[in-house]
């Protein structure tokens, strides 16, 4: 399921309890991100236990490509946590979210 970056602002805004995972590697990471846990995707699956399926999760990643993937996986695993990928990536938020605030 898609979140579009204003939907995501608004709810990191809001406080909701939702867990935010940023596949992009450490050093993308490092040099842009809206927060949240950094876990490159070659290192989801087997840190499992640094995300918490009890909320809300979204994924990240560059273009949202990469983050679509890696849900699909987790749906096969975890059928009934809620999953969502950041629609068109923390480029796309960048550009929408903080370029206009």
């Amino acid at each position: 399921m898609n979140i579009s970056p204003r939907e995501l602002f608004e709810l990191i805004k809001n406080g909701e309890k939702v867990q935010l995972i940023d596949i992009r590697e450490r050093y993308e990471f490092e040099e842009y991100n809206m927060g949240g846990t950094n876990i490159p995707l070659d290192d989801v699956l087997s840190n499992l236990n640094q995300i918490d399926f009890q909320y809300p999760v979204i994924f990240c990643c560059a273009e949202g490509l990469k983050s679509k993937s890696i849900i699909n996986s987790l749906k096969k695993k975890y059928p009934s946590a809620i999953l969502h990928t950041l629609q068109g990536g923390v480029n796309q938020y960048f550009e929408e979210i903080e370029n206009n605030q």
